[in-house]
């Protein structure tokens, strides 16, 4: 699926996920939250100097 800013702040995004009985809002939902938790550790190794 293919994700949108109305307000065209951020690119668009294409989202691919396989299980085609998901309903869109809910996939959305995860893509969220992963990515607040990849933007967590992105910061959290900018500003602690830690590895992976």
């Amino acid at each position: 699926m293919l994700v949108r800013d109305s307000k065209a702040r951020v690119a668009p995004r294409a989202l691919l996920y396989t299980d085609l009985d998901r309903l869109f809002a809910q996939i959305v939902s995860w893509f969220a939250r992963h990515w607040s938790a990849e933007i967590t550790f992105r910061e959290v190794r900018r500003h602690l100097g830690v590895e992976t």
